[in-house]
């Protein structure tokens, strides 16, 4: 049985997970990843995307305090693994090395055919209680909202894409020049998937999806992988 088998989930089991985490979902929506009221009063913090925008730095930054707490909340079970995991709604994909983590110990606990309800053996309790504490770490994270500090006079696009025996991903950078010869580079997008599919099919699929391509925008495609190269 390969690892896509392995995870596959029968309607019933689906169901079940829906209806265990229907009202839990209502509840979180509330909970402090939104902005307090004090903020929304200044009209200094705007959710947008599952993310928080701080308009006056105008920087994107993430609150999980009580996403984490909640975790600690449930029991340590396959089920509360998925359940966590679809409740991280990040859809750029700036934290993707956590959320790949928790797509990663959900595959390995599927893999390992661990029931939905049983206690998590030792080595995925402890990764599970890791998970929870780096979810917090995650309030430090900002990112700029805006791809230019002043108008460029070109500006690239670079895909970067690796894989491993567990996962693919694909991340791309705009580069902007500037006319005093000033380079900047920024985030986009990312993307990580632990199904078995080529991490270059992911870049190009990623790139292609962006508006920025429109026009005469140079794209570079990065990737290690001398299979693919050839």
């Amino acid at each position: 049985m390969n690892s896509i088998e392995a995870c596959e989930i029968s309607k019933d089991q689906k169901g079940l997970v829906e209806h265990a985490t229907a009202e839990d979902d209502e509840s979180y929506a509330k909970s402090s990843i939104t902005p307090k009221s004090s903020e929304t009063k200044k009209d200094t913090v705007v959710k947008v995307l599952g993310m928080n925008w701080e308009t006056v730095q105008d920087n994107f930054f993430f609150n999980f305090n009580d996403l984490s707490d909640y975790g600690k909340s449930l029991p340590a079970t396959k089920r509360s693994a998925l359940k966590l995991s679809a409740m991280v709604i990040e859809p750029m994909g700036f934290l993707s090395p956590c959320t790949l983590d928790m797509k990663i110990l959900f595959q390995e606990l599927c893999l390992d055919k661990i029931d939905w309800d049983s206690n998590l053996p030792n080595h995925p309790l402890g990764r599970w209680n890791s998970l929870l504490n780096e979810l917090k770490c995650l309030n430090n994270v900002k990112i700029l909202r805006s791809y230019f500090t002043s108008r460029p006079v070109q500006f690239e696009l670079h895909g970067f894409t690796d894989a491993s025996n567990r996962a693919y991903a694909g991340v791309v950078y705009i580069r902007s020049l500037y006319e005093d010869g000033g380079v900047n580079v920024r985030l986009v997008v990312s993307k990580t998937i632990v199904a078995l599919l080529l991490g270059t099919l992911i870049l190009a699929r990623l790139v292609n999806s962006l508006d920025l391509t429109e026009g005469d925008v140079k794209t570079v495609y990065w990737t290690d992988s001398t299979t693919a190269l050839c």
